[in-house]
């Protein structure tokens, strides 16, 4: 498990087997979470959107670009242990690693296109500005104006 920026066991010590489905052989092992090891990673969850949501959109998109650069990178290191793991051809687990990095891009440009609106209001003296946000950001900001 990988809980705030490092890889862990798990606190339980609990582990299972992952099989090679072609010939039903070991290739590792995963933890098991406990309820300490969820926690944890919520807690570690809520501090990374905190930062998150701090970040500007441009450096977002950047984070995101890098990250998916990354994923394209590693497609040829990737692919032979998704076949193991999965057992799917080594060609086209590298397809599926191509496209996890497109998908990243796709998301990367729309945090570009975080724009606002202004929305007509039914009173003369009212100005309505909508933002878009991180989801789960808990700042609710109303803003009237006359």
């Amino acid at each position: 498990m990988f809980i705030a920026g490092e890889w862990t066991d798990g606190s339980s010590g609990k582990s299972e087997d992952i099989l090679n489905p072609a010939t039903g052989q070991p290739v590792g092992k995963t933890p098991h979470a406990s309820r300490a090891d969820l926690d944890r990673a919520l807690e570690a969850a809520k501090t990374g959107f905190d930062v998150w949501r701090k970040t500007s959109p441009f450096d977002r998109y950047k984070l995101m670009r890098k990250a998916a650069d990354i994923i394209r990178s590693r497609a040829a290191e990737i692919a032979p242990v998704m076949t193991v793991e999965q057992g799917m051809p080594v060609v086209e687990a590298q397809g599926e690693t191509m496209l996890a990095g497109d998908l990243i891009d796709w998301f990367a440009e729309e945090a570009r296109r975080a724009y606002g609106r202004i929305v007509p209001p039914r009173m003369g003296n009212v100005s309505q500005l909508v933002t878009k946000e991180p989801v789960g950001s808990r700042r609710p900001t109303v803003c009237l104006t006359g």
